[in-house]
């Protein structure tokens, strides 16, 4: 509703949902809604990293992005347009914490503060060497051939497993024999 000698871009508001075509993505529709500038609402906010960690470059791990929008309660002039949290001197097994964020003024989230936002995980070289002592794994390396099992022809499989249940059958007719 709209009061009296008022537009309705007077009212300050925040977009809630946009719908696009399926086809030429055009905006078809936006849904607002409207809030008041003294009041703090909830709204997310993407996190975004910066810089190139040194886990990745130097040591091949991967970085993991566990929270990729953070729920944050402001006031509506106080949104910022995402959080930055620089990587760069992050190594293998590190992590940012929810509790490491640096907010802006007035911003406080309602994460859990152990909360993991971006982690730097081993890549998976640096584990199979670590599961595999040394001396085994240049033996490995040296050339040494694979064990080969032969399998049970499957003649002989069927003959011994008939054997056992002609066998079964044969002592329990000698049983039923001698009770007569």
């Amino acid at each position: 509703m709209v009061d009296e000698g008022k537009k309705i871009s007077d009212f300050p508001a925040i977009i809630k949902d946009v719908q696009l075509h399926p086809v030429t993505d055009e905006v078809i529709h936006i849904d607002f809604n409207r809030i008041s500038l003294d009041q703090e609402i909830e709204i997310k906010v993407k996190v975004l990293t910066k810089g190139d960690a040194v886990g990745v470059k130097r040591d091949g791990g991967t970085l993991e992005h566990s929270i990729w929008e953070l729920d944050v309660i402001c006031l509506p002039t106080n949104i910022p347009h995402h959080l930055e949290v620089d990587v760069t001197n992050l190594g293998v097994h590190d992590s940012i914490f929810v509790k490491d964020l640096v907010l802006p003024a007035g911003v406080l989230t309602r994460h859990y503060p152990e909360s993991v936002v971006v982690t730097i995980a081993g890549s998976m070289r640096e584990e199979i060497a670590a599961a595999v002592p040394p001396e085994e794994g240049e033996a490995a390396a040296a050339g040494a051939e694979p064990e080969v099992l032969k399998e049970k022809k499957k003649e002989e499989g069927v003959d011994a497993a008939a054997g056992k249940v002609g066998g079964q059958a044969a002592g329990a007719a000698k049983k039923d024999d001698a009770k007569k």
